[in-house]
């Protein structure tokens, strides 16, 4: 993610939704969405850190 793409994204999604908040927001890599069920645990890890509770897709 060197070329900051996914900052220039997430930016452009504030703009076009000015009156929303933005509770959190993931990056992922091709090569991530590949991994399957690591890819899993990213994405529970994450919800977990916006909720704060028990991360979801754990073996």
């Amino acid at each position: 993610m060197g070329g900051g793409g996914a900052k220039r994204a997430f930016e452009a999604v504030r703009k076009m939704t000015p009156n929303s908040e933005v509770v959190g927001a993931l990056a992922v890599a091709e090569e991530e969405l590949e991994s399957g069920e690591e890819f899993k645990i990213k994405i529970g890890e994450w919800i977990q850190t916006l909720q704060g509770g028990e991360a979801f897709f754990r073996g």
